[in-house]
């Protein structure tokens, strides 16, 4: 849940050591990370369980990070978009970070994030 407790996340990146490196880090902070090679992976992940934080490249191969981003927003769940901050977009429960990530800056956006207001019921108000 995303309230300061381990949290599930989808990794969203056409590299693979890109979704492997962001995945060790999200476990690293204690948190159950899961990759997905595209946007139409995550979603079916998305669909078959709870998810609460997704992070996902900017600008990949397949689709349009913000894109999904935007999806997330209508389904209440938090993004993390990896990429050109100049790039980013104004969404609700959304942060932009830039390459390379550190574990710190990582942890930051999560709590940033967590603080934030969301309407989902399920997961009660902040």
């Amino acid at each position: 849940m995303l309230c300061g407790n381990a949290m599930q996340c989808v990794v969203v990146d056409s590299s693979a050591l890109g979704r492997q490196t962001m995945c060790a880090c999200l476990n690293e902070l204690g948190h159950h990370a899961i990759a997905a090679s595209s946007s139409q992976a995550a979603e079916a992940l998305i669909a078959g369980g709870e998810v609460d934080l997704v992070v996902v490249d900017h600008c990949p191969p397949w689709s349009d990070g913000w894109a999904l981003a935007r999806r997330l927003h209508d389904r209440d769940i938090a993004a993390i978009v990896l990429g050109d901050p100049t790039d980013a977009r104004p969404i609700t429960r959304t942060l932009a970070l830039t390459r390379p990530v550190s574990l710190h800056d990582l942890e930051r956006a999560i709590a940033r994030l967590a603080a934030e207001p969301h309407a989902d019921p399920r997961r009660g108000s902040m």
